[in-house]
């Protein structure tokens, strides 16, 4: 996917994305009533815009759900919808934050810089265990191996019995390259794009033990590529 101008709308700060959020991990009950609540990203609905890609935008009280990978937001008469159409969209805002569809789902921009390269997170909630319901309270049992996320094991599981599902927020971070290109995050890929700097890329890498799977050490090596690139290192 290729990213057009409408960057330019965005804060042009160093840093790591963003406002108050909900928890990486989740356990919700299988008796729960609209466990997808949980999924929510940001603990109240935030003011926020939808701009299409025919420069046309609106403005509504938004929120992400990471369980469902839906953006939803509350409607004129107060029905909370989700967004029909998420591919027409260029740019989602929230708050502080900004989204991109991509593959199936949206990528929060992680970093905040007028040029690339820049960290995008996935957001959406992978199935991790079931805790079963015993006389002694709730025990972990092993992972459904068919089963990825909140709708497919609500798609696919009979849940008759009390039971806890455990949640975690994907890890998977994707780096806007110079082509204006998602690709997944590793140092390779800022290798390549930077092989003038691939010396002291790797020293810092090592040094500071970054971990391409950690939002915020990611952010840390796109932040000191940033920094070397600016005129002011020259």
């Amino acid at each position: 996917m290729k990213l057009s101008g409408i960057a330019g709308l965005l804060l042009l700060l160093p840093s790591f994305a963003s406002g108050q959020q909900q928890p990486d991990r989740i356990k919700i009950n299988s008796l729960q009533p609209n466990a997808y609540l949980e999924g929510y990203l940001y603990p109240a609905f935030g003011t926020g815009r939808v701009y299409e890609k025919d420069g046309s935008y609106g403005q509504a009280k938004l929120n992400f759900n990471r369980l469902t990978n839906e953006m939803v937001f509350i409607a004129p008469k107060g029905d909370t919808m989700k967004l029909a159409h998420p591919e027409s969209a260029s740019l989602v805002t929230i708050l502080s934050d900004s989204f991109y569809f991509y593959q199936g789902t949206f990528l929060r921009k992680a970093t905040h810089y007028a040029q690339p390269p820049e960290l995008y997170q996935k957001l959406e909630m992978k199935y991790v265990s079931d805790e079963n319901k015993s006389a002694y309270g709730y025990s972990d049992i092993s992972a459904k191996t068919s089963v990825q996320n909140f709708n497919t094991y609500f798609g696919t599981t009979f849940l008759p019995e009390d039971k806890n599902i455990k949640f975690e927020q994907s890890r998977d971070l994707y780096i806007l390259n110079d082509k204006g290109v998602f690709v997944a995050a590793k140092e390779t890929v800022l290798f390549k794009m930077f092989p003038q700097y691939k010396n002291r890329l790797r020293e810092f890498l090592s040094e500071h033990k970054i971990n391409f799977r950690k939002p915020q050490d990611a952010a840390q090596a796109i932040d000191f590529i940033q920094k070397i690139m600016s005129p002011a290192a020259e």
